[in-house]
């Protein structure tokens, strides 16, 4: 053979009728040339394949997100399918199980930066259809891009980013995937800073459709500035549709039924007021839509909070109805203490609050006030912004 060209796995031996296990001759390939080539098939394989870095692994005959890829990995195990270093690259085809016989095991794992996975399908395996970051030691794991796969009927979540070891999986691109019927959550963001998911679809999964996890530890948050452009969430996932949790957020679904719930969701809401009608996001009585009047901003500074007690900073009574964005930074804690929330004031005496809460701070609305209340440490001197959002 040519020193580093492209081989083909039948070559060492591999069984393309799924009845012998392939994964010596697997394994053999991917140790001789950095450019693999799986002909159409079904190929066995009673172990973890491992890709070493700067690999690329090329499944012939393409895919079909409505069935089966022609050529395809059966794990016939319970550990992980296939682990990735760096650089490594899928085109086409897929991996599937039966989870009702293996019911653990990963279908991959990304355990190395800037990897490409494209036009990829996972069925039936017993934990998370894919997992981007460290597992059992810390590795580095960035700006890796997962583009049209179909992710179905998995034991665990569909896309799965978390660092069991830092905060050092980040800035990956989540592009045009679909997630169906998996036992946990479509798509989970859990420990990752600037996480991109953009035009994913998620169906009928036991958890959310999205879900932006918060933090575990003081100062050493899960996920943090993730941009959701897009999607839908909407499709029968049981527990509902978005979940967010996470630190400062950039959402834009300008969509009633895909805006995000839990009381840390405000910093994301931004962008649906400006894609949307703020009527329907939030079922105002009343009948105006966007325009780009009426915007003010008003710096509220030098207000003393005693630890645990509401203090009002702004009653909104007067301001008429309309989304308010309210954000709050207290002067000795750095990120942390830096919290947002959107307020809602339909003019009836109702308000409805959706809040990035920081770990010293809790914006909240009561009556026609909006209220900050610190949750740690002693009393400290902030400075606090009110931005009325732009309502006719």
């Amino acid at each position: 053979m040519i020193t580093g060209a492209p081989v083909n796995i039948l070559d060492f031996g591999a069984d393309p009728t799924g009845v012998a296990d392939s994964a010596t001759a697997i394994q053999a390939a991917l140790t001789a040339s950095r450019h693999v080539v799986i002909p159409i098939g079904t190929y066995r394989v009673e172990s973890t394949l491992t890709v070493p870095a700067k690999t690329r692994l090329e499944f012939q005959g393409g895919t079909n997100i409505l069935e089966p890829p022609p050529a395809v990995f059966f794990k016939a195990h319970n550990e992980v399918g296939i682990v990735l270093g760096s650089h490594c690259v899928i085109t086409g085809g897929g991996i599937y199980s039966n989870k009702a016989v293996y019911p653990t095991g990963n279908g991959v794992n990304v355990l190395g930066g800037q990897n490409i996975i494209q036009d990829f399908c996972i069925f039936n395996v017993g934990g998370d259809g894919i997992r981007l970051g460290a597992v059992s030691a810390y590795v580095n794991t960035n700006t890796c891009q997962l583009t049209r796969l179909k992710i179905d009927n998995c034991g665990g979540n569909g896309i799965h980013v978390h660092d069991a070891y830092g905060s050092d999986s980040n800035a990956h691109t989540i592009t045009s995937c679909v997630v169906i019927a998996c036992g946990a959550n479509g798509i989970l963001l859990n420990r990752t800073f600037w996480a991109t998911v953009i035009n994913c679809n998620v169906e009928i999964c036991t958890g959310y459709g999205l879900y932006l996890s918060g933090e575990t530890v003081v100062n050493d948050p899960d996920c943090r500035y993730a941009n959701i452009l897009g999607g839908d969430y909407n499709e029968g996932n049981t527990a509902g549709v978005i979940f967010d949790n996470s630190y400062f957020p950039f959402i834009q679904i300008a969509d009633p039924f895909n805006k995000p719930v839990n009381a840390r969701s405000g910093a994301g809401s931004v962008l649906q007021f400006l894609g949307g009608n703020v009527n329907e996001l939030y079922n105002l009585n009343v009948s105006s839509d966007l325009t780009t009047a009426a915007i003010f901003t008003q710096n509220l500074t030098n207000i003393t909070l005693a630890t645990g007690v509401a203090t009002t900073i702004k009653s909104i009574s007067s301001s008429g109805k309309g989304a308010y964005l309210v954000t709050a930074y207290l002067n000795t804690y750095g990120d942390d203490s830096c919290a947002s929330a959107i307020i809602v004031y339909s003019g009836t005496g109702s308000i409805f609050v959706s809040a990035n809460n920081s770990a010293f701070l809790v914006i909240s609305g009561s009556g026609t006030n909006i209220q900050l209340t610190q949750t740690k440490a002693a009393s400290v001197t902030g400075v606090y912004t009110f931005l009325k959002l732009g309502l006719a």
